[in-house]
């Protein structure tokens, strides 16, 4: 399951003002799944138009080749380059990997 949290920038406390919970596909392995999650969070954002996002994550190597102008030849680049491809139609955006601890709130909300 993917979470999706929009929060609002101008609030100072940067609370959430959307989530939404999507199911994804059954993948090989976890490289993948973490893939298809950072593809479906950059589609499903482009939908909401909002002007400035932050897509965080805990899978270090998905949010760096997000961030790399490289192309990717693994067996998840192209599902990567898809995600950065449509990154290209966004205003305004940031990729942070985020701790495994620090998304404990994000995954209790949804247990």
């Amino acid at each position: 399951m993917l979470l999706l949290f929009f929060r609002n920038s101008n609030d100072i406390d940067g609370r959430i003002v959307e989530s939404a919970a999507l199911k994804l596909p059954i993948a090989a392995n976890a490289a993948t799944a973490e893939a298809i999650a950072a593809f479906k969070a950059v589609e499903t954002t482009i939908d909401t138009r909002f002007s400035y996002v932050i897509f965080e994550g805990d899978a270090r190597v998905i949010m760096k080749e997000l961030i790399s102008k490289e192309e990717d030849f693994s067996e998840i680049g192209q599902i990567l380059d898809k995600a950065k491809s449509l990154l290209q139609q966004m205003a305004k955006f940031r990729i942070n990997h985020t701790r495994r601890e620090g998304n404990k709130a994000a995954h209790e909300q949804y247990s």
